[in-house]
């Protein structure tokens, strides 16, 4: 131990023995200066007396206890160190100096002028004091020092200044001082040396039982370290083999044995070129790894990384690095792991990936892989590559009729009939939903795109049985061609995307090729859907009104209501243009909305004003039908316009109405039982089943004008028409006949009992202030008929 450390230990002692002697100086200054205070009592000033002892016994000793305080305090922190040591040295100190100074005040302000016999008691209290702090202070000459000089110096003083005999007292009290001053140096050497001897033994008995220790532990060490790499080799969850610098097997873990189905005999020892023979033909390529120990061994300060593929289908990581001795390798440490699982996992991660999870086909990913790979040996084969984009027709309505695990039943079988449709290289692929790509490679002309195609549509012919239900499945089919239709797969695929909605449009179960002709409609069919959405919010729409006659009363009995939109650069553009883009984009849910309330709002104004009560027909769309809460649409609307249910008459299609024929005839009597009147638009051009039409709450039938225009001459068009209006009448249903324009086409409808009539013979579209002019002038509009 150093004698910094020494020294430190040592103040430490010092400290503790002022702290004991502490209580002791406490009462013995108290009842030294209780002493003086009653002798002096009577001859020195009460209350210069009095203010001494108050100082001395409160102040003085009321620090004291502080200090005591403190030291308990710092000394229960093990912790503690020498700057604690320190400053309780100091602060002790202070309060030593502070006692001093009263008992100076004695020797100088206390001291009786003539009572001999009190100064004598005085001077002997205060050498009395001084004397007695010497063995109390002995452990620090300074702190002694701190005590007698300010008790003693100012007595001493006080003798120089009486003059005469007392100067010989003053030096007699200067020698005073010295003697005790020097008597407190030599008990604190002895103090101190004794101490020193102490810490200087205990550590010698420290450093002796420290040495015996090291030996001891030195002794378990080398047995330690040998169980130790033995625990570690057998703890570690990979195969550890061990070959020294003559090629022999120096040690090895139990994990290696079982990692290699090695036979239950000790293999220490054993040559490597014996282990390698059993190890070697587990492996699928044992030669490799045969070679790979060669050139190791050849260059012993490489180190080498390897995977094992195993015959059973395991994968071990294999890692071999040199055993240096100082510069001197004294053999090679390989450790093997079993990486099976992980590259099971990461296979599956790979295949997820690039793989449907429902069908495993290749998903979008892979097929912009594919696609590129295609083009590439493309343009190094001089050949082409057909993109096949194909979705799976009315799809959803499978889904929503017989739930998601039969559409995805169909979906996996649509795939596999997919698959044997293709050779080998090319490839069938899920974009997602009902969509499949096919890509078609090495192609020398369009027309191995086509025998695909047809191929594809073919493959569906048969129905599918899911769960014991059949379902008829057709494609739509739309086909792009690379270098014609695109020089990259984004690109491919969406101009495939777009010839596909043309194969839908076209009537579905077809298929079609991209054109710019076709890219250019969607281009616009784009720029329209932008213009809808501007056009509408600058109110650019509008709505016009056409009468609809009763032929028996020859009354205006109501107006159908027709949208119009006049673009302020493209002029008037036909509903026939703009609904579809608006139903596709959704943007028909706005429009519709504002057509029902003006149209409403329209009605009730001409009610309000006494000019007609008229019924307005509206045309719905089928996205317009099937919104989740049309119903209660309908009801705010015409809670809002104040209008009266009879008054308003929706009109639908064939087509929307048969589409989920069921969930529509709960909608539609709904909206009977509400007052509103049914009509399907458009009868004969579509396609409906009597027996569920029998079944509909409708109120009327309108004949398309396409059977109207040619009456009477063309005589089937005569036919059709007579036999709607005569089934019409069957069902208790009125008739309306739009795109009446001729004096023979009403003689013929008056003959087959037509109830209603509309068209330009009477009246075309008219714009509400023209209606509303028309309305003013003829409250009752009639027409000779005959």
């Amino acid at each position: 131990m150093s004698f910094a450390n020494f020294s430190h230990k040592i103040q430490v002692e010092q400290v503790h023995v002022l702290y004991q002697q502490i209580k002791f100086a406490l009462w013995a200054e108290s009842f030294a200066a209780i002493s003086l205070f009653l002798g002096l009592w009577g001859i020195i000033s009460p209350a210069l007396l009095i203010s001494w002892l108050l100082f001395n016994l409160i102040f003085c000793g009321l620090y004291r206890h502080l200090l005591v305080f403190y030291y308990q305090k710092f000394t229960d922190d093990i912790q503690y160190g020498a700057n604690n040591v320190y400053l309780w040295l100091i602060l002790f100190g202070i309060g030593v100096l502070l006692s001093g100074i009263s008992w100076g005040l004695t020797g100088s302000l206390l001291i009786p002028k003539t009572d001999t016999l009190r100064q004598t008691f005085t001077v002997f209290l205060l050498i009395g004091v001084t004397c007695a702090a010497n063995p109390l202070y002995s452990s620090s000459t300074r702190i002694y020092a701190l005590f007698l000089f300010p008790a003693m110096l100012p007595f001493a003083l006080w003798l120089f200044w009486q003059g005469g005999l007392f100067i010989l007292l003053g030096v007699l009290s200067i020698v005073y001082i010295l003697i005790m001053l020097l008597t407190s140096f030599y008990s604190y050497q002895l103090i101190f040396s004794s101490l020193y001897l102490r810490y200087k033994n205990i550590d010698l008995v420290e450093d002796l039982s420290n040495a015996m220790q090291d030996l001891e532990q030195r002794t378990q060490q080398s047995q330690e370290s040998l169980s130790l790499v033995r625990a570690t080799l057998e703890a570690t969850t990979d195969g550890i083999l061990v070959v020294n610098a003559e090629m022999r097997v120096g040690d090895y873990n139990q994990k290696f044995s079982e990692m290699w189905h090695l036979p239950g005999k000790d293999i220490k020892g054993e040559t490597v070129k014996k282990i390698l023979d059993f190890l070697c033909h587990q492996l699928i390529d044992p030669n490799t790894f045969s070679r790979k120990i060669t050139e190791l061994y050849l260059t012993v300060e490489r180190e080498s990384f390897d995977e094992l593929e195993f015959k059973d289908g395991r994968v071990f990581e294999c890692y071999s690095h040199p055993q240096f001795l100082g510069k001197n390798c004294v053999g090679r440490v390989w450790s093997f792991r079993d990486v099976t699982n992980r590259k099971l996992l990461e296979a599956k991660l790979l295949h997820q990936a690039n793989f449907d999870s429902l069908t495993s086909l290749p998903n979008r990913a892979l097929v912009l892989d594919r696609i590129s790979q295609a083009i590439a040996y493309a343009n190094r084969s001089d050949s082409h590559v057909g993109i096949l984009f194909m979705d799976i027709d009315r799809f959803k309505r499978i889904n929503d009729t017989r739930g998601h695990s039969h559409g995805d039943k169909l979906l996996k079988s649509v795939a596999d009939r997919l698959i044997k449709c293709v050779r080998e290289n090319d490839t069938v692929a899920r974009e997602g939903g009902d969509e499949f790509i096919i890509i078609l490679t090495g192609l020398p002309t369009e027309e191995g795109t086509v025998a695909v195609a047809l191929k594809c549509l073919a493959a569906m012919n048969a129905p599918f049985i899911i769960s014991g239900t059949k379902f008829n499945v057709t494609l739509s089919i739309g086909i792009s061609f690379y270098p014609r239709d695109g020089r990259d797969a984004e690109t491919l695929i969406r101009n495939a995307d777009i010839a596909m909605y043309r194969a839908k449009e076209l009537g579905r179960n077809n298929f079609q090729f991209f054109t710019e002709e076709l890219n250019r409609k969607i281009q616009n069919r784009l720029l329209m859907e932008n213009q809808l959405h501007e056009s509408f919010d600058k109110q650019e729409f509008s709505l016009v009104y056409q009468p609809i006659i009763s032929i028996k009363s020859s009354l205006m009995t109501g107006v159908e209501a027709l949208l119009r939109w006049h673009h302020p650069q493209l002029g008037e553009i036909s509903p026939a243009e703009f609904v579809p883009v608006a139903e596709e984009s959704g943007m028909i849910f706005q429009i519709g909305e504002w057509v029902l309330r003006t149209a409403c709002m329209q009605i009730k104004a001409w009610q309000d004003q006494g000019l007609a009560s008229l019924q307005v027909s509206i045309n719905l769309s089928a996205q317009q039908f099937k919104q989740f809460n049309f119903f209660e649409h309908i009801q705010m609307i015409l809670a809002q316009t104040q209008l009266s249910p009879q008054y308003l008459a929706l009109e639908l299609t064939e087509s929307i109405i048969m589409d989920d024929i069921q969930k529509n005839i709960k909608m539609l009597n709904k909206l009977k039982d509400l007052g509103i009147e049914i009509v399907i638009d458009d009868f004969g051009t579509g396609y409906s089943s009597l027996n569920y039409l029998k079944q509909l709450p409708l109120n009327k039938l309108k004949i398309d004008k396409t059977f109207i225009q040619d009456i009477p001459m063309h005589a089937d068009d005569s036919a059709i028409t007579s036999a709607i209006i005569a089934l019409a009448g069957r069902l208790n249903l009125k008739v309306i006949a739009e795109g009446v324009e001729s004096q023979d086409q009403l003689n013929f409808l008056i003959q087959q009992n037509c109830d209603e009539i509309q068209g330009f013979y009477f009246s075309g579209p008219l714009t509400a202030e023209e209606f509303t002019a028309l309305l003013i002038k003829n409250k009752k509009l009639k027409h000779p008929l005959v």
